[in-house]
């Protein structure tokens, strides 16, 4: 029993520094381009707005915004579905995210 709560609270903590370096990064180059950002979901869309993500990608990544809450704040006990969906279903738009912001930087 133990040893399934320590992978659970390890996958839950990696899925929330992910998702939190994610909006991290959302915020900060929304702010480099003079847009405010007042939560994590608005930054995503800012992202599209000055083109650094494809409109249809911020829709799309939207809401790990909420997920990144959720997992930060303990608001609810974490359905262990919404975890294997993420992680089966989702970690690529991680790499997607990191993709299209480095083709924004080397503009």
């Amino acid at each position: 029993m133990r040893a399934n709560s320590d992978l659970r609270w390890t996958v839950e903590r990696g899925l929330q520094l992910c998702a939190q370096n994610a909006l991290d990064i959302a915020t900060h180059l929304a702010a480099a381009s003079g847009l405010d950002s007042p939560d994590y979901a608005t930054a995503v869309d800012r992202l599209a707005e000055i083109a650094v993500l494809s409109p249809e990608f911020a829709s799309r990544l939207r809401p790990i915004a909420g997920f990144r809450n959720v997992l930060a704040h303990g608001y609810l006990q974490v359905d262990l579905g919404v975890l294997e969906r993420v992680l089966r279903e989702k970690l690529t738009d991680l790499d997607d995210f990191a993709a299209q912001v480095e083709a924004y930087l080397v503009r």
